[in-house]
């Protein structure tokens, strides 16, 4: 009878952790204002919907706004360069097991080097059947502060950055599409 019982509540625990309804159903996903369209990067390695009228970076722009020289490739933008979606396709070698990990230290990095940022999410999601982490933050710039809502994947045992930001003034505006962009994410 306590085997019977034992296994019982095993099988419940299973069925109630492995029937998580998929944070991927359209119900849950944001929507937002802006029109989005599909573009394939990194060699077809993944797709990812963006803002129809966004283009590519100017190398001149991308020097200003990332001047360290360590700058994501592509960029792409709105026309005042106050919107971007860039992405990072890194050498640094990750597992979708080191992921939740590596996003715990990538938080910790950004609460020391922003301690005045004010902080909304750090969390793992599934998204077309791979694991995302993100953090969503404001942090400050230079004369305004700075929306950010970065989310990293592993892609082919290597790190996928993807930062979405904007100006504090537009986020309220910019947020259902900065998720909605991030729940469009799919890695082949």
């Amino acid at each position: 009878m306590k085997h019977i019982l034992a296994l019982s509540v095993i099988c419940l625990i299973l069925i109630t952790t492995c029937s998580k309804p998929d944070i991927t159903a359209s119900s849950e996903i944001p929507k937002g204002k802006f029109e989005l369209q599909q573009v394939e990067l990194f060699p077809n390695e993944m797709k990812i919907n963006i803002p129809r009228d966004f283009e590519i970076m100017t190398d001149e722009m991308a020097e200003l706004k990332y001047p360290n020289g360590n700058r994501p490739s592509p960029i792409y933008t709105n026309n005042e360069g106050s919107v971007n979606v860039a992405f990072n396709y890194t050498s640094t070698e990750l597992t979708d097991k080191e992921l939740k990990d590596y996003l715990k230290n990538m938080k910790s990095m950004f609460e020391n080097l922003y301690p005045s940022a004010t902080w909304y999410e750090s969390k793992m999601v599934e998204i077309n059947n791979k694991k995302v982490g993100y953090l969503e933050l404001l942090t400050p710039a230079i004369d305004t502060q700075v929306y950010n809502l970065i989310f990293l994947a592993e892609m082919n045992n290597r790190l996928l950055l993807v930062n979405f930001n904007c100006t504090e003034s537009e986020m309220t505006e910019w947020i259902p599409t900065a998720k909605e962009i991030m729940y469009s994410l799919i890695i082949d």
